[in-house]
This record gives C-alpha cells, sequence and structure tokens, in this order.
C-alpha cells in the first residue's frame, strides 16, 4: 500500500511540474507560447492591447510613447549598417539610447541590439514577458506621438534574419513596425564576408 502511495504522489507531482512548466519562469513560458503560434490570429489574441496612434506611433500597453518603428534584418554584409548609418543622417531619425539612458548594456556597433533572437534567454532575467518587451523598448530613445514632426527609431540586426520566431517576437513588439530586409548577391556577399574575416 505505501509503495502505491508514493506511486501515486509521484506521478501527481510530475504531472503537476509538467503543467507549471518546471523550473521555467513564466517569461520562458510566454515566450514559447509565442514561438508556438502558427498564425497571425493565434498571435495576435495573446499580445497585450496597444494603441495605434497613426502609421508610424504604436504604442505598446503601458508604456507612453512609441516602440521602434523599424527593424533591418539581413545577412552580414548586406549593408545594413551602411542603411543605418545613412538612417541617422536625417533629423527625424534617433541613434539607439546610450547605455546611461536606457540602463541596458550597448548594442554592437550602436545598431545591434540582438534582443529578439535571444528573447528566451533575455526572458530569465526579468518577471515576465511585460518586463523584457519594456527592456527592448528601454533601448530606444522616447519617441512621442507628434502628428507634425514624428520622430523614428529603430533596430538593425543581421542575425535576425537567421533565427527562428524573430518574426513573430517583431510583430509581438510592434505589429506596424516595417521590416527593411537586406539582401545581396550571393557570390559578391561571400567573397566580402571572406575579405572581412
Amino acid at each position: 500500500m505505501p509503495r502505491v502511495l508514493i506511486a501515486l504522489v509521484l506521478c501527481i507531482g510530475l504531472f503537476v511540474v509538467s503543467i507549471l512548466g518546471g523550473d521555467k519562469p513564466l517569461s520562458v513560458r510566454d515566450v514559447e507560447e509565442i514561438d508556438a503560434c502558427l498564425t497571425k490570429e493565434e498571435l495576435i489574441k495573446l499580445m497585450p492591447v496597444g494603441t495605434v496612434e497613426s502609421d508610424s506611433c504604436y504604442i505598446p500597453y503601458g508604456r507612453s510613447t512609441c516602440a521602434p518603428q523599424f527593424i533591418i534584418p539581413g545577412s552580414m554584409k548586406c549593408g545594413t549598417t551602411s542603411l543605418y548609418t545613412y538612417l541617422q543622417d536625417h533629423p527625424q531619425v534617433l541613434p539607439l539610447a546610450s547605455p546611461q539612458e536606457s540602463h541596458t548594456k550597448a548594442a554592437l556597433a550602436d545598431k545591434e541590439i540582438r534582443f529578439l533572437d535571444n528573447l528566451a534567454t533575455k526572458a530569465r532575467q526579468f518577471s515576465s514577458l511585460h518586463a523584457t518587451y519594456n527592456a527592448y523598448y528601454n533601448y530606444f530613445k522616447p519617441m512621442v506621438y507628434d502628428e507634425n514632426f514624428q520622430l523614428f527609431s529603430g533596430d538593425a540586426t543581421p542575425m535576425y534574419v537567421s533565427k527562428p520566431n524573430v518574426a513573430k517576437r517583431a510583430y509581438y513588439a510592434n505589429p506596424t513596425a516595417k521590416i527593411i530586409a537586406m539582401v545581396r548577391e550571393p557570390v559578391d556577399r561571400m567573397w566580402s564576408e571572406t575579405w572581412f574575416l
């Protein structure tokens, strides 16, 4: 009788652990839910309701400023740095926030946040998915909605193009963001990367 009772308690314990996700923080399980979505509709059901002020300003739930308006994925040596630099010359495009302003670590080459491709790892540092995405938004300078002179900012991380689920995570961050994919003729790109190494 005691062995049956022990086995039953063990089975119930394993069942509870499997339902609750084991030792994974809630925010990591939320990231896994985003990654498991197969349709846009499934993803929208998971998203907290933000405010679309205009085509160029989406204000995420719980924030008062616009989310980044563009993401530039692409392969190495395809021009992401050049495009990002050219965009920075425009008076309405802001650079990323400094580590002192954002309370985050510095972005690689002042443009690559590398956040959305490592979202599950980042989520382990926070208590909720909302807090995790707030950490992402903090990489950008505040952009208050202004219909006459809207400020813009964005993330230029080439690695996003080769990582699974980044598109879903980016959509969750800002469903109105513009994606500017940088591509290059493959042989030229390969030679450029070879000379870069």
